[in-house]
Order: C-alpha cells, then structure tokens, then sequence
C-alpha cells in the first residue's frame, strides 16, 4: 500500500466498520427470528404433532399437516424479525436465507445425502 499511516488505518477502520455492521444486522434479525419461536411456543406445538403423527403414523395427513405448520411458523417468525425494518434490511435477511439454504444444500450433496 502506497499511503500514509494515517488513512490507511482510516480505511482499514471504515472497512472493519463495514463488516462489524453487515454481521451485526444479520445476527440480529436471526436471533428476533428465533425468540420469536420462543415466545410463540413453537417446541411445544411440535411436540404435540409430533404425538399426532405417532398415533397416525400410517396417515399421510399428518404429516403433510406436520410441514404445514411448520412452514406457517417459519413466516410467522420471518414477517417478526422484519418488522419495522427498511427494504434493503429485508432484502439482505432474505439473502442471507438463501444463502445459508445453499450451502446446506451444497453440503447434504457432498456428503451423499441427497437423492439423486
């Protein structure tokens, strides 16, 4: 680097700045996503499906119930985290979504656990 001490480290600081704050929203929108499970009681509901299917282990309802559910919990939560928040905050959760659903994707692929 051809510059002095000075506004290198400025730079380096607005850099560091700059990642502090895109890591920071990002676990911060994750962890209201997750309290709001808690708060919605979401393990106890899906301990009683779990009974459900248990009992009706043959009926194909249940389950699709079972996914239902928990797919109604997950935009429940996911509309929490986002409340109150810009279009660009909420853009980038529903990036960071996408992404870590890839490299789970990309993972379970790797490791042979996907049909094919």
């Amino acid at each position: 680097l051809h510059c002095s001490y000075g506004l290198c480290s400025i730079q380096r600081s607005a850099v560091n700045a700059k990642v502090v704050w895109y890591f920071w929203t990002k676990t911060t929108n994750m962890i209201l996503h997750e309290l709001n499970h808690v708060s919605c009681k979401d393990a106890i509901e899906r301990f009683f499906c779990f009974g459900v299917i248990v009992v009706h282990i043959f009926n194909p309802l249940a389950y699709y119930l079972f996914r239902e559910m928990i797919a109604v919990s997950e935009m429940i939560s996911d509309e929490a985290a986002l409340e109150g928040r810009t279009k660009q905050q909420k853009a980038d959760y529903i990036r960071c979504i996408l992404k870590s659903r890839y490299i789970i994707h990309r993972f379970a692929q790797n490791q042979g656990l996907l049909r094919t």
